[in-house]
């Protein structure tokens, strides 16, 4: 799911909003994990 640079548009209700913004976070977390992971290869690459 990519990541629309802040664009926010509420459900028409609370329950899909939750699910909606649920959604993006585990997007987001799994998106952040795979740049730190990124920063690790290369910070070890960088110490041979």
């Amino acid at each position: 799911m990519p990541y629309g640079g802040g664009f926010y548009q509420p459900a028409a209700e609370p329950k899909q909003e939750m699910e909606m913004l649920a959604e993006e976070a585990k997007a987001l977390k799994e998106e952040l994990e795979a740049i730190n992971k990124r920063i690790t290869e290369l910070e070890e690459k960088e110490k041979k």
